[in-house]
C-alpha cells in the first residue's frame, strides 16, 4: 500500500547543507568506528590533515576546535592533539550528538557566552597586568574609533571582548570564548538596523567595562559585562535575558 504525504509528513525532513568543518568532523568519526584513528592516539599534523581530507586549514581548524571544546580531542602544548581515552562507542556517540547541535541556535549561544563573559570581566579585574590593560583600552578605543566614523564595528566588538578573555589568564576560558565568536559575529551582522540604533548604548556599556577592569574592581565588572550581555540580548531578541535571575 502507497504511503501518502499527508499521512506521514514525516518523511519530509529537514535538508541540512554542511559545512566544511562538520564534514571534516564527521570523516574523523568514521575513522574512529574503523579503528584507524585509536582513543589516545596523537592526531597528525594539521597541514597533514589538510592534505589528506583535501581541505583548508581554516575549516580544518575549526573542527579541530569544536572537538576539542567537547573533550573528544585534548590538545597538549608542544606535543600535539590526541584523541580522548574513551572507548571507541563513546566517541563516535559523543560526535555524533555534537553534529545535532544547530549551529543557528543562538539564543543558547548568548545564554552560555554571558555566563562565561561575566566571570571573564571579574576574573580580568583581578589578574589583568598593566600591559593587558593597556591591550584592552586599545582594543575599546579601536571599537569606538570605527563607530565614529559611521562603521558597524562588529569584529572590533568580539576582539574587545576577546581581549578580556586572554587577561583572565585561564586558557580554557580563552578557548570557549573562541569558539562562540565566529557564529556570534554572523549574528551581529545580520542584525545590523537592529544594532545600529544599540551602538552608543554598547559604547558606554564597553567604557564602564574597561573602567571597573582598570580600577581591579571584579564584582564591579562582573556586574558592568552582565548588565552589558543583558542588553545586547534584548536587543538581539526582544526579551530578557533570564539566565542570571538565580542571582537576584
Amino acid at each position: 500500500m502507497r504511503t501518502s504525504a499527508k499521512a506521514a509528513p514525516e518523511i519530509f525532513k529537514e535538508v541540512r547543507v554542511q559545512k566544511t568543518s562538520d564534514i571534516i568532523i564527521s570523516r574523523i568519526r568514521e575513522l574512529i568506528k574503523n579503528g584507524v584513528l585509536r582513543p589516545g592516539e596523537k592526531l597528525p599534523s594539521e597541514r597533514e590533515l589538510a592534505e589528506r581530507f583535501k581541505v583548508g586549514r581554516g575549516p580544518l581548524r575549526d573542527a579541530l576546535k569544536k572537538l576539542e571544546f567537547y573533550g573528544i580531542l585534548k590538545s597538549i602544548p608542544f606535543k600535539g592533539t590526541y584523541i580522548a581515552a574513551m572507548k571507541e562507542g563513546t566517541l563516535s556517540g559523543l560526535i555524533g550528538n555534537l553534529l545535532e547541535i544547530s549551529d543557528l541556535d543562538f539564543e543558547s549561544m548568548m545564554e552560555t557566552r554571558s555566563i562565561i563573559e561575566v566571570f571573564s570581566a571579574a576574573l580580568a579585574a583581578q589578574r589583568a597586568s598593566a600591559e593587558e590593560k593597556a591591550r584592552i583600552l586599545e582594543r575599546h578605543e579601536i571599537f569606538k574609533a570605527k563607530l565614529h566614523a559611521g562603521k558597524t564595528p562588529d569584529d572590533e566588538d568580539f576582539l574587545f571582548h576577546m581581549q578580556i578573555a586572554y587577561a583572565t589568564e585561564n586558557d580554557l576560558i580563552k578557548s570557549l570564548i573562541s569558539v562562540f565568536t565566529p557564529a556570534l559575529v554572523s549574528l551581529s551582522k545580520s542584525n545590523q538596523d537592529r544594532e545600529k540604533a544599540e551602538q552608543r548604548d554598547k559604547l558606554k556599556e564597553h567604557q564602564d567595562i574597561v573602567d571597573k577592569i582598570f580600577e581591579s574592581d571584579a564584582k564591579g565588572a562582573f556586574r558592568a559585562m552582565k548588565f552589558h550581555l543583558e542588553q545586547a540580548f534584548w536587543y538581539r531578541f526582544g526579551k530578557k535575558l533570564t539566565i542570571f535571575d538565580v542571582l537576584s
